[in-house]
């Protein structure tokens, strides 16, 4: 099958596209096959900062946008994707198969717990230490937006941007002082069935203001209870860090098509 990309050039200082390996891992992650790709926004790839490292956050409306996401940009970038996943073949075959194919050393797990009888993704900065040392080689790194198992459907039919989205993404964007540039993947189905064609959309990178986690951070992993001051201080970071959250799915959803941007509608 081919898919239509046109070469862009890219900062040079960023690293050369992801090796072939890499790219067949991304290739077998994606679980619906497209006709087409439509790459809208390419042309800002080009206004990225050349100082800074990047953090992209797609949406995940399917199980497909984050391997069309980074399909896309893999071939631009040297990336690392991460995942919910323990690279156990017994728990998800796909998973273990790309990591397999692709290289351990490009995907990050992040923990993972049932809620209700669902998977749902849960925070720990330990996660973090291992994607915070592969930016220092020049890595970008690929992260969804939000971990919800009733929005994975193939082809997003019904799917809309969660009501709470985590803020991983933000959080790690502090962590290494990132850019975060909002990926928005948009599927739209055959009326006949077939293979959809689909819109990877690229937006605006987000600049945020500095937060210090270091209190954060020790305020999770501590295993006594918190001070009335640690508890408070706490509060007010998970705060900020869920405001950017938000800001990010309203971004997102103003790059969707009404119907998939849920309470993130925007004037």
């Amino acid at each position: 099958m081919e898919q239509q990309f046109e070469n862009t050039p890219v900062n040079e200082q960023r690293k050369t596209s992801s090796k072939l390996n890499f790219l067949l891992g991304i290739d077998l992650m994606r679980q619906v096959e497209t006709n087409k790709i439509e790459i809208i926004g390419k042309e800002k790839l080009e206004k990225l900062p050349d100082n800074k490292p990047i953090v992209f956050i797609t949406t995940h409306l399917s199980d497909t946008d984050v391997p069309l996401a980074s399909f896309v940009l893999s071939r631009y970038f040297n990336i690392g994707i991460t995942h919910s996943s323990t690279h156990n073949p017994k728990e998800n075959l796909g998973v273990y198969l790309e990591t397999l194919i692709g290289g351990k050393e490009n995907f990050f797990s992040v923990k993972h717990k049932k809620v209700n009888g669902r998977e749902t993704g849960f925070f720990d900065p330990n996660d973090f230490i291992k994607m915070q040392e592969a930016t220092k080689s020049g890595k970008s790194l690929i992260i969804a937006s939000s971990y919800n198992a009733k929005d994975t459907n193939p082809q997003q039919i019904g799917s809309t941007i969660p009501d709470n989205l985590g803020y991983g993404a933000v959080y790690l964007a502090h962590k290494i002082g990132a850019i975060l540039v909002p990926i928005a993947v948009n599927l739209k189905p055959k009326e006949q069935g077939g293979r959809p064609e689909s819109e990877v959309i690229i937006g605006d990178y987000l600049d945020l203001p500095k937060i210090e986690l270091e209190s954060f951070d020790e305020a999770i992993l501590k295993e006594k209870r918190l001070s009335s001051e640690e508890f408070v201080k706490f509060k007010e970071i998970k705060s900020k860090l869920k405001e950017e959250s938000a800001m990010v799915a309203k971004n997102l959803a103003s790059m969707l098509p009404p119907e998939k941007r849920g309470k993130w509608q925007t004037n």
